[in-house]
């Protein structure tokens, strides 16, 4: 449905943080049994829309938990910003 809606929209591009908005996605995903980790530059600035971004990392973070190996003891989604 998000993704749908995202096709069908104008882009709305603004100046944001890139690791503040891969954050606000993760925390989405805090009650998953995944240790999810942000690291690199956290703080660069982006020219991006929004909501188009947070459709397409929830798509992606959503896939690697729920595609994980489970034969881990203790599995993990690393997100680098480089």
């Amino acid at each position: 449905v998000e993704y749908n809606r995202n096709s069908k929209t104008g882009i709305d591009e603004t100046q944001l943080e890139v690791g503040s908005l891969v954050k606000e996605v993760m925390d989405t995903f805090a009650s998953e049994p995944v240790a999810l980790s942000l690291t690199g530059d956290v703080h660069c600035l982006a020219q991006l829309d929004p909501m188009r971004c947070k459709v397409v990392l929830a798509n992606v973070i959503g896939n690697a938990v729920k595609y994980r190996d489970p034969r881990k003891a203790q599995p993990y989604v690393k997100i680098h910003i480089t």
